[in-house]
This record gives structure tokens, sequence and C-alpha cells, in this order.
């Protein structure tokens, strides 16, 4: 696992461009304006780019089935293996997974390295999950199916805005299912066997007018459902539904569109399978 080469052309540009105008400042350019303050302005901004190049010659990681080999911005290098890992978070705002060690060693493991999916499913298949934040899980799950996204709230505003918008346009959901032979995906809430709830996707089977029948395509954090698949629910269930049309337009996604407001807030790269999709909604969800 390693950064991709934008994150070295990043630091490149930043540290050339800022020490440039340093030795510029001094030499051809140099007048009045030039001060040592001036010059440590400059220089503090080159140094921005400093840590993106360390990051990227230096934090890469190896992993296998025992563990993982991993490394910092410092050049320090550490061995894990998976049953010494004691807890594992994810922090949003940083974009990165948090391992700690019985012994309290902690890598950081960026979410924009290559060799994510590997990483993600080497965690779930080597670490229990009482050892796993629910938020670090959920991401994990989706990291480890190649689709990464970002954890929302159910308690936030964006969840909220985007569950409403889903309901308001149940009629038009109804009649894009009159419609199109398109599989179309719903969200809903389902009981795990454990009395846990989980927001779950499941392709829709049946739509009337006060209930609807979906299968069950996401793995449970939890355990089993209480039930088996698939269900059949109240219309009011439904907390997001989702379908792609054949020219490419996507309907529908309120809480994907909820997930591009957190991460743009957050200042949180999208990943590239999300990013992909804006321009391409038809149904707006209002800016929380």
């Amino acid at each position: 696992m390693r950064h991709r080469r934008s994150i070295l052309y990043l630091g490149l540009f930043a540290s050339i461009l800022f020490y440039g105008l340093v030795v510029l400042s001094n030499t051809w350019m140099k007048n009045s304006t030039t001060t040592i303050w001036t010059n440590l302005a400059f220089a503090g901004f080159g140094s921005l780019g400093i840590p993106l190049l360390a990051d990227y010659w230096f934090a890469w990681h190896r992993i296998d089935e025992r563990g993982i080999d991993y490394g910092s911005m410092f050049a320090r290098r550490r061995y894990m293996a998976w049953s010494e890992v004691k807890w594992i978070s994810f922090h949003p705002n940083m974009g990165w997974y948090v391992l700690e060690s019985e012994s309290g060693a902690k890598a950081r493991i960026s979410i924009l390295l290559s060799g994510l999916k590997e990483f993600a499913s080497q965690v779930l298949d080597h670490v229990p999950r009482e050892k796993i934040d629910r938020e670090a899980c959920i991401e994990l799950m989706s990291a480890a199916s190649g689709a990464s996204g970002l954890f929302v709230d159910p308690d936030s505003e964006e969840w909220r805005n985007a569950l409403n918008q889903a309901q308001a346009t149940i009629p038009t959901l109804r009649e894009i299912q009159r419609t199109t032979q398109e599989s179309i995906l719903v969200k809903y809430a389902i009981t795990s066997s454990s009395g846990d709830v989980e927001h779950v996707w499941g392709e829709l089977q049946k739509l009337d007018d006060t209930t609807f029948r979906a299968t069950l395509e996401t793995p449970m954090l939890s355990g089993p459902p209480a039930s088996d698949p698939p269900f059949e629910l109240p219309v009011s269930s439904i907390e997001d539904w989702v379908v792609t049309l054949p020219d490419g337009s996507i309907r529908g996604a309120f809480t994907t569109q909820a997930e591009i407001q957190l991460a743009k807030r957050k200042g949180i790269p999208l990943p590239d399978h999300i990013a992909t999709m804006e321009g391409r909604f038809s149904d707006s969800l209002p800016v929380g």
C-alpha cells in the first residue's frame, strides 16, 4: 500500500514553488518589499510540501494474512500482527484508520492509499469484529467490496434530509418501477439476530400502495437478520432508493448525495466511484 503519484507531485509543487520564490525574491526579483518576514512566509508555505513528500516516500505498508508491516512519514517501520490488534477506529476528519496494538503502538492507514480493498479484506478476515469500532467496520466493509464511502450518522441533519427526500419522491419511484427494466435498490432498516438495527440495501422486488418487498444485498455487521429475506415492510420504511438509467443518469441516491455534502464540508477527498457520480444525479438533495 502506498500513496499515488499525485501526492508526490503536490508535495514537489508546493516545495519548489515557494522555496523558489524565496530564491527569486532575494536575487532577480529583489526589491524594497523583500524582508525576512516575506522570506519566512514563503519558506513556511514551502514547508507544507515536506510532510507530503515524507509520507509518499516512507508511509508505505505491506499486508498479508499474518499482519501489517507499516511505516510513517518519520521513516520508522514496525510490524503489527493481526492477533496483536487491540482496537481499530476510523477518523473521517483525518481520512485514516487507526490500528492500536496491545503494546500501545499505532498504525495510521490513509484512505488515499492504493491497495485499500486488500487491506480491508485482510482486517475483516483476521481481526474479530468486537475489536473494530462500528463506524470503522462499516467503512472497512465498504472498502472490501470496492465501494468505499463515508459514514453518515442516522441522527444527523444530512441523514434526515436524505430520508425526507426519499419519502417525498416515492411517487417518482413508483413511476420509474413501472417504466424501467433496470434494477432498483432501496435502503431500509432491519434488525439483526443480536437486536441491533442496521441500515441496509436490497433489490426492490415489489412496491404497492402500502408495502414493499426487497432482498438483502448489504452484509450485516452484527450478525444475521432476525428473519430470512426477502423482507416485506411498510413503504414508510424506505430510507433511500437508487436506479441508474440507460443514459447514465442516476435517480434517487439521496444518502449518497448526503455523503458528498458531508465530505466536501469536512474536506475529505471523495472515493473515485463516488466522485464519478457527481453531475449525474437527477433528483437533488437540499443542501444541509
